[in-house]
């Protein structure tokens, strides 16, 4: 049983934290940035075993929650590629124990979607599953695992997914002062204020 988890890059916002202040970025000085937005990760279970291997459940272990930086600009400043068609879930770390939510597949060209489907979940040699689990937050810069119970040949164990032990990052700081950065614009560094929420998709 092979199970693993990384960042997928169509949960990408383009939002960014820098440290610096906005006349800090206009002039290009920008050390410090942290991605900001749902945190979105691709998880892919497989086996070569002729035995069949039931996923029973999948949680969330936030392993950090630390609160915002009180200074500092959002800048949504970066590009997104589009998304693939995956069992999407998600889950929301502002919630206790951060329970895991089945979404429905909207589906694309040539391909029909199909309505939430929850745990268990059979995985047979050379047929994969793969889900796309993303956590959302509102107040905190967090990094969290996701723990995957399954059962194989009446053995049951678990995979904890922790991004090499430090974890997968989410964050949000509404509180601060937010810009748009127009790709289109001559000047790399041009900001135009906005609202936080008017950043996410």
């Amino acid at each position: 049983m092979q199970i693993q988890a990384d960042y997928s890059s169509d949960g990408c916002t383009g939002v960014t934290y820098y440290a610096e202040t906005a006349d800090e970025y206009r002039h290009g000085q920008r050390k410090t940035a942290k991605r900001l937005g749902p945190g979105v990760i691709d998880i892919t279970t497989q086996t070569s075993s002729s035995e069949a291997v039931l996923l029973m459940g999948m949680r969330v272990l936030v392993l950090q929650r630390k609160a915002p930086p009180s200074t500092g600009i959002v800048v949504q400043d970066g590009q997104c590629g589009g998304a693939e068609s995956v069992r999407p879930f998600w889950t929301d770390l502002d919630k206790p124990n951060s329970p895991i939510i089945a979404e429905a597949d909207p589906g694309g060209p040539g391909d029909p979607g199909h309505p939430p489907v929850t745990f268990p979940f059979k995985v047979l040699r050379n047929d994969p599953e793969v889900f796309e689990l993303t956590s959302k937050d509102t107040t905190c810069f967090c990094t969290y695992a996701v723990e995957i119970d399954w059962v194989v040949a009446g053995k049951a164990g678990k995979t904890i997914l922790n991004n090499g032990g430090s974890g997968f990052w989410v964050g949000a700081d509404p509180q601060l002062p937010a810009y748009k950065n127009p790709l289109q614009s001559a000047n790399p560094n041009a900001l135009i204020r906005a609202k936080y929420q008017q950043l996410f998709p």
